[in-house]
């Protein structure tokens, strides 16, 4: 019998943060959940918990969690075991348990940068410092709004509408403007470009 990606049980933020403490690598809640946690809490239920990381640290984070289940998304819907060696470039997520038994607890992302710069994946012409990818809420460090916003904009559902319209009353000047920026080269023409 293969992987299965259900059942989940994904941790809270904080215990993901409880995990992760005393790893030798930035890591990053992403999602829906940085949104939510920008705003305070609160906004809505989450079905999973991403956590973003360097593509680079990701082999990190396989010794730090030694003993765990790892499985990268090779394709669609297609799970295959990962042992923490550096992941081939297709690879952009691995779904973490803590026994093959175990309900699904995170997907961690591998996010790429170049030097102190990070890279968007599906087109690297967008980019931000490495200072400016993250914010940090409540002692957690988070994604960017903006730059969780970016992801969910390629195709919208209703809660990526729902988090855009509550994160977007709270974006500054500078935020707004990086975002609208990414959306006119990426996806001319998107709804959200006008509201921005």
């Amino acid at each position: 019998m293969g992987v299965t990606a259900e059942p989940w049980a994904p941790l809270a933020p904080a215990e993901a943060a409880e995990l992760l403490a005393g790893l030798d690598a930035s890591w990053w809640i992403a999602g829906g959940w940085a949104i939510d946690l920008y705003l305070g809490g609160g906004l809505r239920e989450h079905a999973d918990l991403d956590v973003a990381v360097l593509r680079d640290d990701a082999a990190g984070v396989a010794a730090h969690l030694a003993g765990w289940d790892f499985h990268a998304v090779t394709a669609p819907g297609e799970l295959t075991p990962w042992d923490g060696s550096p992941p081939p470039e297709h690879v952009h997520g691995i779904w973490a348990r803590p026994t093959p038994a175990s309900p699904w607890a995170f997907e961690l992302l591998l996010e790429e940068h170049e030097g102190d710069r990070w890279l968007y994946r599906r087109d690297s012409r967008v980019s931000l410092p490495l200072a400016d990818f993250g914010a940090v809420r409540d002692g957690l460090p988070l994604v960017a709004p903006e730059v969780a916003l970016l992801f969910k904009a390629k195709s919208p559902d209703e809660k990526a509408e729902g988090d855009f319209a509550a994160v977007l009353p709270h974006l500054d000047e500078r935020r707004r403007a990086w975002l609208a920026g990414a959306l006119a080269l990426l996806h001319a023409g998107h709804p959200w470009s006008e509201r921005l």
